[in-house]
C-alpha cells in the first residue's frame, strides 16, 4: 500500500530510511538471474536467444573477463577461467549456459557482494549492452505533494466489538488460501509477516487498551474486509505512535485515488 501523512518531514524521513520491501515479493527482484534482463528477458534467459555463433563469441569473452590489479574489470586475452570458477565441469553443471556461469561466479559467488550493480560492468565488458537492473535495494527518495479522493476511510480508532466479531466472521468464510505467499517477514511492518488470528488478538488487544498498534502492518485479508464491509475506499490512522511527532497516516485503496495537488474538483473518472 502506498503511504500518505500531512507532515512533510516525516515522509522525507521515511522516504530515506525504509526500504520498499514490497520488492521481495515481486519476481523480477527475486534473485540475480531475474535481476538483470536483457529485452524483457533474464540474463540467463537471454542466452537461449542467441544463434550458435554468438554464444560460442561470449562464451570466450566470459572466460577472459576479469579483475585487473587496480580492481577494474577488464578482459584479459590470456585469461580462460572468468574469476576463476569457469570451466568445463561448471558449464555441464550449467547446461552449457555460459551467462548462467558467469552470474553464478560473479554475483552467487559473493564476488560482487554489496557490489552487485558492478554487474552491469561485466556485461558490458562481455558485449552485453542496455540491461536492465532491477535492484532490490533501490531508493527513490522523494516527496510528492497530492490530492488523496479519500472520501469513506475507516479510523483506526473506531474499532469496536461488533468490528472484531464481523472480521472474524469474515475470516472464518473466507477461502484464506488466496492471501498465501511463499515470502514472509521482509522486516517487522510486514503485512505477510503475521497470521490473521495472531493480528485480530493484537486488534482485540488494542480495544482494549485504548490503542491501535495492530495497525502499523494490516494484512491484505483485513483491507478486502474493509472493502466489503463498510465500503471504505481507505484508511485514517496516527502516526507517531511509539514515540516521535504525532502525524495523520492515510492509506488509499486504489490507485486512482491518487489526484494532483490541484485537483479541487476530483471525479469518478479513473482517467483524472
Amino acid at each position: 500500500m502506498a503511504f500518505f501523512t500531512d507532515n512533510k518531514e516525516i515522509a522525507e524521513n521515511y522516504s530515506r530510511d525504509k526500504s520498499d520491501t514490497s520488492l521481495a515479493y515481486e519476481e523480477e527482484y527475486d534473485s540475480y538471474e531475474t535481476q538483470f534482463r536483457v529485452n524483457g528477458k533474464s540474463i540467463v534467459d537471454y542466452w537461449y536467444t542467441l544463434n550458435y555463433a554468438q554464444k560460442k563469441e561470449l562464451t570466450e569473452k566470459i572466460k577472459q573477463v576479469t579483475f585487473n590489479d587496480d580492481d577494474e574489470i577488464v578482459l584479459d586475452p590470456n585469461n580462460e577461467y572468468g574469476i576463476g570458477n569457469f570451466n568445463d565441469y561448471e558449464l555441464k553443471l550449467n547446461r552449457g549456459n555460459a551467462l548462467s556461469v558467469l552470474v553464478d561466479g560473479w554475483l552467487g559467488g559473493g564476488t560482487l557482494w554489496n557490489e552487485e550493480s558492478r554487474f552491469l560492468e561485466v556485461l558490458d565488458k562481455i558485449g552485453i549492452k542496455n540491461v536492465e537492473y532491477k535492484d532490490p535495494d533501490f531508493r527513490d527518495e522523494k516527496v510528492y505533494k497530492v490530492y488523496l479522493n479519500v472520501t469513506n476511510p475507516f479510523n483506526t480508532a473506531n474499532v469496536d466489538e461488533e468490528f472484531i466479531s464481523d472480521l472474524e466472521d469474515y475470516v472464518s468464510s473466507t477461502d484464506m488460501s488466496i492471501y498465501d505467499t511463499e515470502n514472509s517477514q521482509a522486516d517487522s511492518w510486514d503485512k505477510h509477516g503475521i497470521d490473521i488470528e495472531d493480528w485480530i488478538e493484537r486488534l482485540r488487544d488494542d480495544y482494549e487498551q485504548g490503542t491501535t498498534y495492530s495497525w502499523t502492518s494490516i494484512p491484505d485479508v483485513v483491507t478486502d474486509f474493509l472493502k466489503d464491509y463498510g465500503k471504505y475506499d481507505g484508511i485514517v490512522d496516527q502516526g507517531g505512535k511509539r514515540g516521535g511527532n504525532i502525524h495523520t497516516v492515510v492509506i488509499p485503496f486504489y490507485s486512482n485515488q491518487i489526484k494532483n495537488v490541484d485537483n479541487t474538483n476530483p471525479t469518478d473518472s479513473t482517467d483524472i
